[in-house]
């Protein structure tokens, strides 16, 4: 028997808890937290890892909420569940995922990306002896004023510029923005990422990518 005072809800988990086992199977949160630890006796509350997680979450969510808008995007989630049963969803809050990429920001986010895919892709198997690149546009809204900023520093490119181009998306009266991916094996593991600015060129860019992909797999090795 249920008491007067008892309140019953539901939470909605939808597709999220096959992400969240797929996070959980890779060490997704472990590889990024040996990258940006935390201070808890400092006061953070969640790992680098979770903060991305959630992003990730939030991504495949089928929703583009803003950051101020993930306590909202999460409140009728298991975070619990989907995360550390002393989560709670006021946690990811835009201070804690706005340092959370700022320290992405100033690690490299192709380094990033490229140095846990090449885990992931040698612990599971994944990587093929070639790789296949390709762009893809991505359209922006807004007026921004100041369209230039310090690109990818390790990858040594131009500055990032949000601007017209050649729109792959049949948007040519947006900005946008250009995004290489390198991919390989038999599933298509995506193991190098770059962004570019909107007007970038597919014939100087991917022979550059191919290059610093080069240079970065010589390092791994060594």
């Amino acid at each position: 028997m249920f008491q007067e005072d008892q309140i019953l809800g539901s939470l909605v988990l939808d597709h999220l808890g096959l992400i969240s086992s797929v996070i959980d199977k890779i060490d997704l949160i472990p590889k990024i937290d040996s990258r940006f630890p935390v201070a808890h006796e400092k006061g953070a509350k969640l790992t680098m890892g979770e903060r991305v997680s959630a992003m990730i979450l939030n991504g495949l969510g089928f929703m583009d909420d803003r950051l101020y808008m993930f306590p909202e995007f999460l409140a009728n989630k298991p975070v619990d569940k989907l995360f550390r049963p002393d989560v709670t969803a006021d946690m990811f809050n835009d201070d804690a995922l706005g340092r959370c990429l700022d320290a992405i920001s100033d690690y490299g986010p192709t380094k990033l990306f490229s140095e846990i895919a090449f885990e992931i892709g040698t612990q599971f198997n994944l990587l093929g002896k070639t790789a296949r690149l390709d762009t893809t546009s991505l359209t922006v809204f807004g007026d921004y004023e100041q369209s230039t900023v310090d690109n990818l520093t390790e990858s040594g490119l131009d500055d990032f510029k949000i601007t017209y181009g050649y729109s792959k998306d049949n948007r040519p009266d947006l900005k946008q923005m250009v995004l290489n991916l390198a991919t390989t094996g038999s599933g298509s593991f995506p193991v190098w990422v770059e962004a570019h600015k909107g007007n970038a060129s597919d014939k100087v860019i991917l022979q550059e990518a191919a290059k610093r992909m080069k240079a970065f797999c010589k390092q791994l090795k060594d």
